[in-house]
């Protein structure tokens, strides 16, 4: 009966031990998930922080619907989704970073108004009674509110 504890013992031991993870020497490709606002926005300082910490380390991207994120991460087909997503509550998120949102439109948009010493400008009441295109990117979950 000694056998199963001693079992237990060894595979706790194990998990505990670890194989540990060696970023200046690893050669493991990890595949991301991302859409193209993603790409512009995060890959670029990404690789550079990876060529002097892991240089052997390579990134795999992939741009998928929203709905195949949850599959490919649970698969392990991914291992990282980078974006305005919301997952069920069984995945770990973390907010990495917050942005603005950005109107643009014409300088002589009838609803511009500029003078010599500011820059152009549009009233926030303006704004909203206007007609917009909202542009969502492929993956992205709309709006996310905290």
């Amino acid at each position: 009966m000694r056998a199963v504890p001693e079992g237990l013992a060894a595979i706790r031991a194990g998990l505990g031990q670890g194989s540990g993870f060696n970023s200046t020497t690893s050669d493991r490709t990890f595949t991301l998930i991302m859409n193209d606002v993603g790409e512009i926005t995060f890959l670029p300082p990404l690789l550079r922080q990876l060529s002097l910490t892991a240089p052997a380390i390579n990134l795999r991207v992939l741009e998928l619907g929203r709905e195949e994120y949850e599959d490919s991460l649970d698969s392990g087909t991914a291992d990282l989704a980078i974006g305005r997503i919301r997952l069920a509550d069984t995945f770990r998120s973390q907010l990495i970073h917050t942005s603005s949102y950005v109107a643009l439109l014409s300088s002589d948009h009838p609803l511009v108004s500029s003078s010599r010493a500011s820059t152009p400008s549009i009233i926030g009441r303006d704004y909203l009674r206007a007609r917009h295109v909202a542009v969502v990117p492929r993956g992205a979950t709309g709006v996310v509110s905290r």
